[in-house]
């Protein structure tokens, strides 16, 4: 009948903190194609955590593997076993949502891949930060204020509470603020250039852990031109805009989380310089000066509501499961900002600028 839906069954491995966020989401918004039935964690306080939640808890993975109704698997745990899971999901019949970063390295998720396509399942990642308002009211100010070409563009996260504490601070689980915060926001650039990445170099700071990163700098130049900066600190006590886009006829700033973008660009396209040199706060200056109010035109838009990213995420994957649409996000976008990742490590790490072509 038209409008039914097949129901799909999923299982958790991992019930940690952001597993419960997607149980929350799978209950409250996708609940009429996807039922949540149990959970494997490997600590018995979060197996109690997840009976307390009424659902299930397995004895083990591969209890959860050889349960015949479960046709999807969310993997939730730290970083370094998300290759593992997923593989083992597959090859017992599951498609997998992944949560980010995908892999810890490029080759753990070309093996990630092959099994992928050895076993005809389907295999998505969870970057659902694809779908945050600011990120779609910037590319939006881009394309339709009338700005001219993008010749710069600045995504900023700024905090001051230091890394998080847990497995985020420890090498070997995949912590460190590029892995957490990092791959979302390189994940946003990647996705928003059309075209290939020709450099980059990287900076980082281990100010709060010594071994793994808590602030990056990451400055990216694109095959067209463009360059981008993305950087995530822990450490700062002032903020600077969640965005910055220079662009040929004007500039766009979203100041922070929630915040309207707000565009700026001249009333005539043609400048003329005043003769004489103004005094101003900064001094006498002529280049500095800052535009007159009747010079410039300001536009400010209210951030576009959007679907929540881990809710999209979903429903694209059931729907490539039923043949009527494709993933939101593919293992190959994963590859890029994984490699992106890497790269950025080996320029800290060196001190060079590192030669790309992706």
């Amino acid at each position: 009948m038209v409008g039914i839906r097949i129901m799909h069954t999923l299982g958790i491995i991992g019930f940690g903190g952001m597993a419960s966020y997607h149980l929350s989401q799978l209950r409250n918004n996708l609940s009429d194609i996807i039922t949540v039935k149990g959970v494997y964690d490997v600590q018995e306080t979060r197996q109690q955590a997840a009976r307390d939640a009424g659902l299930v808890a397995y004895e083990s993975a591969d209890a959860m593997f050889a349960d015949s109704e479960i046709d999807i698997v969310l993997i939730a745990t730290p970083n370094d076993a998300h290759a593992d899971y997923a593989i083992r999901a597959m090859r017992a019949g599951k498609n997998v949502m992944c949560e980010k970063p995908v892999t810890m390295s490029s080759e753990e998720l070309k093996e990630v891949m092959r099994v992928r396509d050895e076993t005809g399942k389907l295999f998505t990642i969870n970057q659902n930060r694809r779908k945050d308002p600011d990120y779609i009211g910037i590319k939006n100010a881009i394309a339709n204020d009338g700005v001219g070409e993008l010749r710069q563009i600045e995504s900023r996260v700024i905090g001051s509470r230091g890394l998080s504490y847990g497995w985020r601070h420890c090498k070997v689980t995949g912590g460190g603020i590029i892995l957490d915060w990092g791959v979302h926001m390189i994940d946003q650039m990647m996705t928003m250039m059309p075209c290939k990445l020709s450099s980059l170099y990287c900076t980082m700071r281990f100010d709060t852990y010594k071994e793994v990163d808590d602030h990056f700098h990451l400055t990216l130049r694109f095959e067209n031109g463009v360059n981008a900066i993305v950087e995530v600190a822990t450490n700062n006590f002032f903020g600077k805009p969640r965005w910055y886009a220079a662009c040929a006829d004007g500039t766009i700033q979203v100041s922070d989380w929630g915040q309207p973008t707000v565009t700026v660009k001249p009333v005539d396209a043609e400048f003329v310089w005043a003769d004489e040199i103004i005094q101003t706060k900064m001094g006498p200056s002529r280049t500095m000066l800052p535009r007159r109010q009747s010079e410039i035109e300001t536009i400010e838009t209210p951030l576009p509501d959007v679907i929540n990213g881990v809710d999209h995420n979903y429903r694209c994957l059931v729907d490539a499961i039923e043949g009527k649409g494709a993933l939101a996000v593919t293992a190959e976008e994963a590859m890029r900002t994984l490699v992106v990742i890497e790269k950025a490590f080996e320029s800290a790490a060196t001190g060079k600028a590192i030669e790309m072509n992706i």
